[in-house]
């Protein structure tokens, strides 16, 4: 992650804020390549979340969701579960791509 686009300065990212990411290993024939530069948004993220009526969630790792120039979702899937925290940033595009919403 380079920088933390979200309003506030954070040291911690919150799932639904705008990153620019530098893709550092790929896949070969995908659409990105290593060394280029991309916007994301996070979708999940490793530390503990708390949530209405004191419930704490917790993800094992963090996931980014590349975005293309008209700020879109590049890929056409999005495999993993993403959290239910990018419907309060309007991510809704995101959210109905996802297999499992956290």
């Amino acid at each position: 992650m380079f920088k933390n686009l979200s309003k506030s300065p954070r040291c911690q990212g919150y799932p639904g804020d705008y990153i620019i990411v530098s893709i550092k290993t790929y896949r070969p024939n995908k659409k990105v390549k290593r060394g280029e530069i991309y916007k994301g948004v996070l979708s999940r993220v490793s530390y503990k979340i708390k949530r209405y009526g004191q419930i704490r969630v917790q993800c094992t790792t963090n996931a980014v969701v590349l975005l293309n120039t008209r700020e879109l979702p590049l890929g056409s899937r999005v495999l993993q579960p993403v959290m239910r925290e990018l419907r309060i940033k309007k991510h809704f595009k995101i959210l109905s791509l996802a297999a499992v919403v956290i």
